[in-house]
């Protein structure tokens, strides 16, 4: 930390290592701004697992840097310095019409649909652009906007203003899904004044599960509450079988974690949702894959346990929406 951002009135002792620091950095920046022209960004997917089907029904779309000397960068090692350098917007629109791409690709190669969620910074969300830019890219692509859904945290949600709420709701009125994430307390407080039809759960509260500090209580009562304002709930950060159970057993709709699978490059459009290696493998290993399945869990398109008016938009081409009959497999 330097003294400037320490704040004003403050001093620290000048040490070699710190133009060592000075310089990465600023090599770094130099090297982000490239990073656009130099087409290095990629998108990782990690699944999502419907809880009552074991169907694989969304993915998150998550930015990696393939910085040309120091590889393959996950977004906490670039992201505050996007947001420092005024970039983040631009890296924000590249990973949101990347995903819409994919989405077609997909859609193109007749596999059934995925949401797809994509995460929205403070700077995107407060820009005056931000529900034209969403709809042109879902026109340009011609995807159903009910395969797209928009991830906004806690923080950003407290502070942005009612302008901001009257563009989610218009993107939601467009068939867009809107969701919470990293939801603790004060957002919980306040959720029904949001335009959200999704809830994610923080890892923070499914970590404990299964532990003597568990937080278990306060995970159903989110469950009851976002269900009673007709809310989707997703659990993020699912790591151990003792808490897929427990989330699925107590009526939470998707899940998403290291267990279920961790974020890879797009599946193939010429095979199937079996094409989340981390699915297949994962799901083998903690015993909770489809025995009779050589993709793993079954594919499926998206459906909610409360039918939604974009459900139609969601149904696979030539075929009705739905997840079908439920996989035996997922029961214990």
């Amino acid at each position: 930390m330097t003294a400037k951002d320490q704040g004003r009135g403050t001093w620290r002792l000048y040490a070699p290592s710190m133009s060592t620091v000075t310089d990465a950095r600023m090599g770094l920046e130099a090297d982000l701004r490239n990073a656009f022209e130099g087409d290095e960004f990629r998108v990782f997917y990690q699944p999502q697992v419907d809880l009552s089907s074991g169907a694989v029904v969304g993915a998150e779309a998550l930015v990696r840097w393939q910085h040309p000397t120091q590889g393959l960068l996950g977004p906490v090692q670039f992201i505050p310095l996007a947001e420092d350098l005024g970039l983040v917007r631009l890296i924000d629109r590249w990973v949101l019409r990347a995903a819409c791409a994919q989405v077609q690709a997909w859609r193109v190669a007749g596999l059934p649909p995925l949401r797809i969620s994509v995460n929205l910074s403070g700077a995107e969300l407060g820009h005056h652009g931000l529900a034209t830019n969403i709809l042109r890219a879902i026109d340009d692509y011609d995807i159903p906007a009910a395969q797209l859904e928009l991830e906004v945290t806690e923080t950003i949600a407290l502070h942005e203003g009612a302008e901001t709420q009257l563009v989610l709701q218009q993107l939601r009125d467009h068939g867009v899904g809107v969701a919470i994430d990293d939801t603790g307390h004060s957002t919980l407080a306040r959720l029904g004044s949001f335009p959200f039809d999704v809830l994610k759960i923080d890892k923070s509260f499914i970590d404990p599960i299964g532990s003597a500090r568990s937080d278990a209580p306060l995970v159903l009562a989110i469950i009851a509450m976002a269900h009673s304002l007709n809310l989707d709930v997703v659990a993020e950060g699912v790591e151990r079988v003792e808490q897929l159970w427990y989330l699925r057993d107590h009526g939470c709709d998707r899940a998403q974690g290291y267990l279920l699978g961790r974020p890879v490059p797009a599946p193939s459009s010429s095979g199937s949702w079996g094409g989340f290696r981390g699915v297949r493998e994962n799901q083998a290993a903690y015993g909770v894959s489809s025995p009779g399945s050589s993709n793993g869990l079954r594919l499926s398109p998206v459906a909610s346990r409360r039918k939604r008016s974009s459900s139609s938009a969601m149904s696979s081409p030539g075929g009705s929406g739905g997840t079908g009959p439920v996989d035996s497999s997922w029961s214990r």
